[in-house]
């Protein structure tokens, strides 16, 4: 038997409360703090906590971009990741193939419109979606 649970791409996981503790507390270590976001929502509340990037941000509006550039906090677009797992889609349970496909779509348009924004980037992969090898196809 195996359970998947799958919400909205915009679900965010953690108040804004616990967001500004954990990268209170992790920036009072002198560590960097990365959150995962595909959905807008969540990262407009990671940036406003404080967090140093964004990992994926798939689904990022230009506005939260902005806001990006404006704190200097760093894009992470994994972009073969979102090809790969567009193209692979078939091979994941329906609700996830439909978010796969949906972030594959629109990913590059988000990373177009980051670069032109001037967002800073930084490069990174999902390894646990491609095999890591194959992610120098973004440098292409």
């Amino acid at each position: 038997m195996e359970f998947v649970i799958v919400g909205p791409v915009d679900n965010v996981q953690l108040t804004q409360e616990e967001m500004n503790a954990i990268v209170s507390e992790a920036h009072a270590w002198t560590r960097k703090v990365a959150a995962h976001c595909h959905g807008d929502r969540a990262a407009k509340m990671a940036i406003a906590a404080g967090v140093d990037s964004i990992e994926h941000g798939s689904f990022l509006q230009d506005d939260t971009l902005q806001e990006m550039k404006k704190k200097h906090v760093f894009l992470v677009p994994t972009l073969f990741a979102g090809y790969w797992a567009g193209g692979h889609a078939d091979i994941f349970p329906p609700a996830i193939a439909a978010k796969a496909k949906a972030a594959a779509a629109q990913v590059e348009q988000m990373f177009r419109h980051a670069a032109k924004i001037g967002v800073p980037v930084a490069m990174g992969t999902d390894a646990g979606v491609e095999r890591t090898a194959q992610t120098r196809r973004v440098f292409r």
